[in-house]
């Protein structure tokens, strides 16, 4: 058996409890691995009743800025979160980035597209930004 860590397990709960503070809870329980269409359908349908204020600002910046409307799903708590690595997706024109939110500042790399840090929650420009750029090279692959 092995031993928890309680400064590890603190931090974990921290983060989490920052996860579902920045995008909110999803209603699709983990409940055993699903490859990732399945989790990410999954996903989509268990959304929760009102986007966290977060994800709604994403959206808004990433339709000024693209002319068209991407979509955003919180994946906290689901096997999306636990066994692809991503909290939250957006979506446009079929294409999707996945996104891990972080407290953990020397994070720079995960399953994940793209890595969010709360400065970056803090700036939805420069973030929008950065996912597009992600976004344009997954378009671009696409078109191949």
């Amino acid at each position: 058996m092995q031993r928890v860590n309680t400064l590890n397990s603190r931090l974990f709960q921290d983060g989490h409890d920052y996860e579902v503070e920045v995008l909110g809870k999803c209603g699709a329980r983990y409940s055993g691995y699903l490859c990732f269409p399945e989790a990410l359908a999954e996903v989509r349908k268990n959304q929760p009743a009102r986007k966290s204020e977060f994800l709604a600002a994403l959206e808004r910046e990433f339709a000024r800025r693209m002319g068209e409307r991407a979509v955003t799903f919180t994946a906290i708590g689901s096997a999306l979160d636990f066994k692809h690595g991503a909290d939250a997706v957006l979506e446009f024109r079929g294409v999707v980035v996945t996104i891990d939110v972080t407290l953990n500042p020397e994070k720079t790399s995960a399953k994940a597209d793209v890595v969010v840090h709360p400065d970056d929650v803090a700036n939805v420009a420069v973030l929008t930004a950065r996912i597009a750029r992600v976004l344009v090279t997954k378009l671009e692959r696409r078109g191949r």
